[in-house]
């Protein structure tokens, strides 16, 4: 009962491999996030914070010596840190949006013309 335990403490002491057996238990989670996503790189991100999270898991606690505890811990930490990218991640998608938008809208950056005036020229010659 206490495996989840031990790797975490294996992984604080330097063992590299504990990470990536701790990495396979949340590995559908971490999946399903990333189908969910508006944000590409959801998978990475997502893997490095919890890299980073292992670290500030409160082990001293008793009721962290229970795989129950720890398991609902990082779950409900991946799910909080999987909201603030998605969330951040879509603004800047509509940002984008918007600015190529307005681009294509503007009279003096209106490419398209541009693109005709360039072909008819090259089409004459």
């Amino acid at each position: 009962m206490e495996q989840l335990y031990n790797y975490i403490k294996n992984f604080t002491n330097g063992d590299m491999s504990a990470f990536v057996l701790i990495l396979e238990k949340f590995e559908p989670q971490i999946n399903k996030f990333q189908r969910n996503s508006v944000y590409e790189d959801m998978n990475s991100d997502l893997t490095l914070f919890m890299f980073n999270l292992l670290n500030k898991v409160p082990l001293e606690k008793e009721c962290f010596k229970e795989d129950k505890y720890i398991i609902s811990y990082i779950s409900k930490s991946l799910r909080h840190q999987y909201i603030y990218l998605n969330k951040t991640n879509y603004k800047i998608v509509i940002n984008e949006g918007e600015l190529e938008e307005n681009c294509i809208k503007s009279s003096d950056y209106n490419y398209f013309s541009n693109l005709t005036y360039i072909q008819k020229m090259l089409l004459s010659e």
